[in-house]
């Protein structure tokens, strides 16, 4: 189970958006990846290494992004807090936290 922080949801829609404008299967394929990468997070929340607080981030596999999330114990579920370029600037998310 996962949540997402609104403005990671923009930025998710956002990079959909552009890689449509491309072509709608590059987009598809974005998509696809975003998802295998959250699935990967969501069967093992806590192993992937620390990014910055308690935060932790995984790049997806073919497109240059990560996924920057946390683990909410109670809960049981990951938060997504950006989905971030890799190339872009870094940390602009950590009013978030």
């Amino acid at each position: 189970m996962s949540q997402i922080h609104p403005a990671a949801k923009f930025e998710l829609e956002d990079a959909a958006l552009y890689y449509a404008d491309i072509s709608i299967e590059l987009s598809e394929k974005f998509l696809i990846d975003f998802e295998q990468t959250l699935s990967f997070i969501e069967a093992m929340p806590l192993v992937w290494p620390v990014y910055i607080s308690d935060l932790r981030k995984l790049n997806f596999k073919i497109f240059p992004y990560s996924i920057v999330h946390s683990f909410s114990k109670s809960d049981n579920e990951v938060v997504i807090m950006a989905i971030q370029h890799q190339s872009r600037k870094p940390f602009y998310w950590k009013d978030r936290i």
